[in-house]
């Protein structure tokens, strides 16, 4: 069985696709608190289900996978002077859906 490496050790394959499983229903059942109301604007244009009263964004599946098929590979982040203090590079995720089954790859 493939694993992932972690921060806190190898995770199976199996162990990965039930926290993947697990955040996206947190993504969309619970949602995210989404401070700025320019931020919620754009996510309901792209399809998030917005709840402007507690400022929460709601993410299904599919949102997701197109916000993250658009985001940048490397990020930077920075102090708030803006200097950048660190690069990071997202791991490659593909995300697939085959008769009701989903199918999680992630490498480096």
């Amino acid at each position: 069985m493939r694993q992932a490496a972690s921060a806190f050790g190898a995770l199976a394959a199996a162990q990965v696709e039930r926290i993947d499983a697990l955040s996206l229903q947190v993504l969309e059942r619970v949602g995210v608190r989404v401070d700025r109301a320019s931020i919620r604007a754009i996510l309901a244009t792209r399809g998030a289900r917005v709840e402007e009263a507690t400022q929460r964004v709601h993410l299904s599946e599919d949102v997701l996978r197109e916000l993250l098929a658009g985001a940048p590979a490397d990020v930077g982040f920075g102090c708030r002077g803006g200097a950048a203090t660190d690069r990071r590079r997202r791991p490659q995720r593909r995300v697939s859906a085959v008769a009701g089954e989903r199918t999680v790859s992630a490498g480096g």
